[in-house]
């Protein structure tokens, strides 16, 4: 999973310079629609995350308590943060651009 969130990381990077930095409006749309597709797969990643540790509670329990969710989804949620913080500085780089 590190690996994954690392290459997840890598490729907000390079999207997030090229969405920034991009000469033309084009570039900076395909870097911003697929900063949100990694958004998208991350939040898919959660859910995915989050049916497994519901299968795997005991048979008669509800389910697996919030902080046990938490501890397993925490690196995917810092990602989405960073990228909520991209998409902002991506529009206001437009915006003074």
């Amino acid at each position: 999973m590190t690996w994954t969130l690392a290459v997840f990381y890598a490729a907000l990077s390079v999207l997030a310079y090229f969405a920034m930095a991009g000469r033309t409006p084009t570039r900076r749309l395909f870097s911003a629609i697929g900063i949100i597709s990694a958004q998208i797969a991350a939040l898919v990643w959660i859910q995915i995350i989050a049916r497994a540790l519901g299968s795997q509670s005991k048979h008669g329990s509800y389910s697996t308590g919030v902080g046990e969710l938490y501890l397993a989804i925490r690196l995917i949620l810092f990602f989405n943060v960073a990228v909520c913080v991209a998409l902002v500085l991506i529009f206001l780089a437009a915006l003074s651009g």
